[in-house]
């Protein structure tokens, strides 16, 4: 298995740093934007996976080269790393992709006892696994894969789309950020709140949630030098709700405060230092009240009686309960048409409708991300099935001009088309 880059290479005193284990210690200061810091990430997250470590590095088109291999190790009884000639250098396996670039580095792993584990040798296994890869790598990094310049990653040629978990500039909601000071440092804080899930597609759910439900990836994103290391943790300091599953913190700490943050060797777990910790506990609640908005009134503003909805909710002594809204326009110009028999039958299928309706298994189902979603994903297809409604509906007001004017005028504040505001231009100009 070869990773390869198209960076500045390395010179031979670098390669021996970087194959050096500890080669720079916790405390030594590093830039901003290193996102390195204990000299062993290169080492042991190779030797993790495979025996055979070597590294190839190119730099003004001179190639230098290092080995790391624990038969090697085991045989001799030495714990030294090997230096390749020339000549074993081009044999490494993928040299001819980095002969191509004038700079640049390869790692090749070989003899592969952990990746490659269990497969039952037909490569199924292990093509599974890469595939975990790539959407750990799509996360991780993509806030750099989502810059102007991009970084651009590709696996087995295939070019990896960012994960963003916060679905920025798709329907979230930020809230401005806020700076906690430690010594003369800063971490920023940000929150975000997903649509909820019917205003989401399979995909978008799948991309935020990375196909697990969102509640379980709620929380705080801690990102070190723009590189995520923790999410969908709460640090203990709120439990992972259903009303909070739609919030997420966005929290950005520097390089030079990892000795705070307790940041282990694989910098994938941190511990935020107690004063950041108190003051995050005291943002919590105003950070997830914007999720519980969002399930309880699906995005409707409590202080907009003129909007019109497909249910009633209805609180009495016996509880909450939902009703078909014979308020709505499509129900009431229905209801309207109908002979008094036939309104009255179709009074009862509203109730009936409204008596069954399944809450448990709706609340089961929204518990596991299975239902809300968008089921009609094409824009045309979504187009002509609010067209369609739009026209049943103002058909029943054909005599009456001016409520049919005042009906596609305010289709913004009725369901089901306020949930579709950005195709409502369109809606307009066809019902025209």
């Amino acid at each position: 298995m070869g990773i390869i880059d198209d960076g500045v290479g390395m010179t031979r005193d670098e390669l021996v740093q970087a194959m050096t284990y500890g080669s720079r210690g916790p405390d030594e200061e590093r830039a901003a934007n290193d996102l390195g810091r204990f000299g062993l990430g290169l080492k042991t997250a190779s030797i993790s996976q495979c025996r055979r470590l070597t590294v190839v590095s190119r730099r003004d088109g001179h190639a230098v080269g290092m080995v790391w291999d624990l038969d090697t190790v085991d045989e001799t009884g030495d714990w030294s790393v090997g230096r390749l000639s020339a000549t074993e250098v081009r044999q490494v396996p993928f040299w001819p992709l980095l002969a191509q670039q004038g700079s640049g580095t390869l790692v090749v792993w070989e003899k592969l006892d952990r990746l490659a584990a269990d497969d039952p040798g037909d490569g199924s296994l292990l093509s599974d696994r890469m595939k975990t890869v790539a959407d750990h790598l799509s996360l991780v990094f993509h806030r750099f894969m989502s810059d102007r310049r991009p970084l651009v990653i590709e696996v087995n040629g295939n070019r990896l789309e960012p994960l963003d978990p916060f679905l920025d500039g798709k329907g979230s909601h930020a809230e401005p950020e806020e700076t906690i000071r430690v010594g003369g440092d800063q971490v920023v804080v940000r929150a975000y709140t997903l649509p909820h899930v019917s205003n989401l597609t399979k995909a978008q759910v799948a991309k935020a949630g990375l196909d697990q439900t969102l509640r379980r990836q709620q929380g705080f994103y801690v990102y070190r030098a723009r590189r995520l290391i923790v999410w969908g943790t709460w640090f203990r300091m709120h439990r992972q709700e259903e009303l909070t599953k739609l919030t997420r913190v966005r929290v950005d700490v520097p390089t030079s405060l990892d000795h705070l943050w307790s940041l282990d060797i694989k910098k994938s777990a941190a511990v935020p230092p107690e004063a950041v910790k108190e003051r995050l506990r005291g943002l919590v609640p105003t950070m997830t009240k914007p999720s519980r908005a969002t399930h309880v009134y699906r995005g409707r503003k409590t202080t907009s009686p003129d909007r019109v909805v497909m249910w009633d909710r209805i609180e009495d002594r016996d509880g909450v309960r939902y009703e078909v809204s014979r308020t709505h326009p499509l129900v009431a110009g229905l209801l309207g048409a109908l002979e008094p028999g036939l309104a009255s039958d179709f009074g009862t299928l509203l109730k009936s409708l409204a008596v069954s309706l399944p809450l448990d298994a709706i609340q089961v189902d929204l518990a596991s991300d299975k239902a809300g979603h968008k089921r009609v994903q094409d824009e045309d297809e979504l187009l002509a099935f609010l067209e369609d409604t739009a026209r049943t509906m103002l058909a029943h007001f054909d005599h009456q001009p001016e409520v049919r004017a005042r009906l596609i005028e305010g289709l913004a504040l009725c369901e089901p088309f306020s949930m579709h505001a950005s195709l409502l231009p369109k809606l307009r100009k066809k019902l025209s």
